[in-house]
């Protein structure tokens, strides 16, 4: 029997309008979305078909969109949540864990960002 269940993207890169600071209004910037979903097994896994899982391709797409979307998003916690509600709207899955990072907003560090779990 399958106990857990999980679909991971990492390091999904994007260039989007997000951030407070009036430079961040003006110019794109990289933000990189880490997820991981926790969905309800499949228990016809053996027919090898798409239609029995998840689609993590379907999740990229749709947080691109998010991402490309006409409105500026003013923060990072914003995108987490419209990603994360999204995700759980996809039938199977139970919970969403989130992190969002900016990797070229302030000097001398590597990357800033926030985490979100969120589930059903």
């Amino acid at each position: 029997q399958i106990q857990a269940q999980q679909i991971f993207i990492e390091d999904l890169t994007l260039n989007m309008f997000i951030g407070v600071f009036e430079e961040e209004k003006k110019q794109k910037q990289r933000v990189i979305v880490n997820a991981t979903l926790d969905v309800e097994p499949s228990q016809n896994w053996q027919a090898d078909n798409i239609d029995d899982a998840v689609s993590y391709a379907d999740i990229v797409d749709m947080i691109r969109d998010i991402a490309g979307g006409d409105e500026h998003i003013e923060l990072v916690e914003t995108f987490a949540h419209l990603i994360a509600d999204e995700c759980l709207k996809i039938n199977r899955v139970t919970s969403v864990d989130l992190k969002i990072s900016k990797p070229d907003v302030l000097k001398g560090v590597n990357s800033v960002g926030m985490r979100l779990r969120k589930s059903r």
